[in-house]
């Protein structure tokens, strides 16, 4: 589970009490598990909200810059998102411009790439607003090169 922001209560309360950023949680950390629940964004949401003691298993992503060039092909990216997430999920790099990307950065040398399973986070400065992430699927579609802001959990 992607954390969105941190409001009033238990993890605002945890946060004001350890000092520095790598003790504390916040936006763009992952839940990767739950009182031992892992793998289940259900299950871990129900842990979240019902249990009275929680013991987190967080995760800190890398976040990645990358500018993809302007091509003569479709930009070759399958996405996946849920309708009141606020990223896209790359599914599959599929033949077009990313993949072209990916191919002349490793042929030079250059370690910057977009990978399955990586997190879009913004395209071109937009990110995901009060229309949902179909709001950033619309500037994915749009003619030229992009400029991605990738979430990376590895």
């Amino acid at each position: 589970a992607f954390i969105v922001q941190v409001g009033p209560g238990a993890v605002a309360d945890y946060n004001s009490r350890n000092n520095g950023p790598s003790g504390t949680v916040e936006p763009g950390d992952v839940i990767m598990g739950v009182n031992g629940c892992s793998g289940n964004v259900d299950e871990m949401i129900q842990h979240l909200q019902s249990d009275e003691d929680l013991a987190l298993d967080m995760l800190r992503p890398q976040y990645v810059k990358v500018s993809i060039p302007e091509g003569d092909t479709c930009l070759g990216l399958d996405v996946l998102f849920a309708p009141r997430g606020v990223t896209l999920l790359v599914d599959k790099i599929a033949p077009g411009m990313v993949e072209n990307f990916n191919r002349s950065n490793k042929e030079n040398g250059i370690d910057s790439e977009v990978r399955v399973k990586d997190r879009i986070v913004s395209v071109n400065g937009k990110v995901v607003g009060k229309e949902g992430p179909s709001s950033l699927l619309e500037v994915l579609h749009q003619p030229g090169g992009k400029e991605l802001l990738l979430l990376r959990v590895d």
